[in-house]
């Protein structure tokens, strides 16, 4: 297949599958195909050839009407005129490389490419983006805060184009806000499949928690020295009614728990709670143990005030 025919073919993919998820906007802000005439000026006004396949991308869109709403993940495609603008970001990465030669065998570079001037971006946005050497044909990305700041992306445009067009058909972007009203970014698979086990995992542990006693609950959040969980039994215990409370609350003391637990699961709730003089001595005791002389002193008084009552 031709160039121009490939890259046409995923650029219609790519904007079907944009159509499909709201993202038209970035479609209509393609702008129409180069004429021969502007292509032969920029090679004129360059001094090399722009490549069969350079030209066969600006003959399908020569960039964007209006910057931001990129086509090209967060970058816009870039027009003859921008790529020209925009080419110091390439020969500076260059200069760089060519100063530091320990950099440049991770960077992909041949000695040929390194050497050569024949160099354009075709897509970026804040001095980052793909550029291409269009003797050799390959893309490299441009990453002006990074070392290497060229790195080998994709053998060719086609190659590029295609592999791009690949992933966004497989569903391995989604649509999202911002640079403009809303750009394409790669989507974390690795961390999706954890969020989605995550919310698994707290589903069934709602639908088990449902299924067990205030008694049983309160049980398992000492034995396993949660505060905070025993803490969810009693707020929803006091929702449910003051009595319904009072029982959480004699229940979590046969439970065995440590001074010192009830002290902290109890903390945000001592002025709500009516206890023996002993079940606050209790409290007072857990205060002190973890430090907290604030639940202690409430703990004591609250003592003596059931004490003489």
């Amino acid at each position: 297949m031709k160039p121009e025919e490939s890259l046409r073919e995923a650029f219609e993919q790519i904007k079907a599958w944009m159509a499909k998820h709201d993202a038209e906007l970035l479609v209509q802000n393609l702008a129409p195909g180069a004429s021969e005439e502007q292509l032969t000026e920029a090679e004129e006004e360059l001094g090399f050839s722009l490549g069969r396949e350079l030209r066969a991308l600006w003959s399908l869109h020569d960039g964007q009407h209006e910057e931001m709403n990129g086509f090209v993940e967060a970058f816009d495609l870039y027009s003859i005129e921008r790529a020209l603008a925009e080419r110091d970001c390439v020969l500076n990465a260059l200069a760089f490389l060519r100063e530091s030669p320990r950099a440049v065998p991770e960077s992909g570079l041949t000695k040929d490419e390194l050497l050569s001037d024949a160099w354009l971006p075709f897509a970026g946005r804040d001095s980052d983006g793909l550029a291409v050497n269009t003797v050799s044909g390959r893309v490299f990305e441009v990453l002006h805060d990074d070392s290497p700041p060229l790195r080998l992306h994709a053998d060719s445009i086609v190659a590029w184009a295609t592999q791009y067009a690949s992933r966004v058909v497989a569903d391995d972007y989604r649509v999202e806000e911002g640079f403009g009203d809303y750009y394409l970014e790669l989507r974390d698979r690795d961390a999706e499949r954890r969020d989605e086990e995550r919310l698994r995992f707290e589903q069934g542990e709602r639908q088990r928690k449902q299924k067990m006693s205030v008694k049983e609950l309160l049980d398992e959040a000492v034995a396993r020295d949660r505060e905070s969980a025993a803490q969810e039994v009693l707020e929803r215990a006091q929702r449910t009614s003051q009595a319904a409370f009072a029982e959480a609350v004699s229940l979590l003391f046969a439970a065995g728990a440590s001074p010192a637990f009830l002290a902290g699961t109890l903390r945000p709730m001592l002025n709500r709670l009516t206890l023996s003089a002993a079940q606050w001595q209790i409290i007072a005791e857990g205060g002190a143990r973890i430090g907290n002389n604030a639940i202690r002193d409430i703990a004591l008084a609250r003592a003596r005030t059931a004490a003489s009552s």
